[in-house]
């Protein structure tokens, strides 16, 4: 059996894999009995040919088929959508929550614990921490929004980062100085162990 050269889409310019689908997609005898038929599209481009058939956009035929995919399941699109979702986490061994943010630029560094537990902003926290993916939060200590570097990075209880923004919003700068002494002092404690 010989081995075709192109399996690649037709359209010029793509270089997708031609989809394989069809009663005619592939040829049934000869010397290339079971291989892909020149002439395929990929799938993006038979998407399009399959929208441009019935007048409508690709975004509105994606729309159609989870329609008709969620109505096979019984469920709603919104109960599919949540569904694939879940099982996507689950797949990755994380709560929904954990899986959002770990495509979050600063959320997927949040710890477990409260790192104001060494008295980082001037007084220890004693917070009980529950559930951490609703009180903790991560806090950038230079308070610039852009900068998600690590090491810019930390997380605090709720109540920890309102004090932390009471004092950067009143503008205390011997509040804000003892804090980042105190940040750079464990962090060299860290670095040490």
């Amino acid at each position: 059996m010989r081995k075709r050269e192109s399996l690649v889409c037709v359209i010029r310019g793509c270089d997708n894999l031609g989809k394989l689908g069809g009663k005619n997609s592939t040829y049934k005898t000869g010397p290339f009995e079971g291989q892909r038929r020149r002439g395929s599209l990929c799938n993006m481009h038979t998407k399009e040919k399959i929208a441009k058939k019935k007048g409508i956009t690709v975004s509105e035929l994606r729309r159609e088929n989870l329609k008709r995919t969620a109505a096979n399941k019984g469920m709603t699109v919104r109960e599919y959508n949540r569904h694939m979702f879940r099982k996507r986490a689950t797949k990755h061994g994380m709560s929904p929550n954990e899986y959002a943010n770990s495509f979050h630029p600063y959320k997927k560094y949040r710890k477990r614990y409260c790192e104001n537990v060494d008295g980082r902003l001037g007084n220890m926290c004693t917070a009980t921490i529950i559930d951490y993916e609703y009180q903790l939060e991560v806090d950038h200590i230079d308070d610039n929004h852009d900068n998600n570097n690590p090491n810019n990075l930390q997380t605090l209880c709720a109540n920890c980062h309102r004090i932390k923004t009471k004092h950067h919003n009143r503008n205390d700068a011997a509040a804000r100085m003892l804090m980042w002494e105190t940040i750079l002092k464990s962090r060299k404690k860290s670095e040490n162990n």
